[in-house]
């Protein structure tokens, strides 16, 4: 397995993209606008774990968490397909 970092010219970007829409984490299609519109700032990065040319998950560092309720920054979260 490969974690790699993510940038809109990427291959999997898109791929991703669609992944995180799909996903059964609801914050799965909050990611795919942020991705969408490329919505990232200063150090924010996503990345995918990827195998056998197929994405496993994500994980993506955010300044704030999709929750807004949550009050710690920077945020780090994850999903994953089993």
């Amino acid at each position: 397995m490969k974690i790699i970092h993510l940038n809109k010219n990427d291959e999997y970007w898109n791929r991703l993209i669609e992944f995180a829409e799909n996903c059964s984490w609801i914050a799965g299609k909050h990611l795919a606008k942020l991705m969408r519109n490329n919505s990232f700032s200063d150090w924010e990065a996503v990345f995918a774990a990827v195998e056998a040319d197929n994405i496993l998950g994500f994980c993506t560092f955010l300044k704030e968490d999709y929750y807004l309720e949550n009050r710690y920054s920077p945020w780090i979260r994850n999903d994953r397909v089993l």
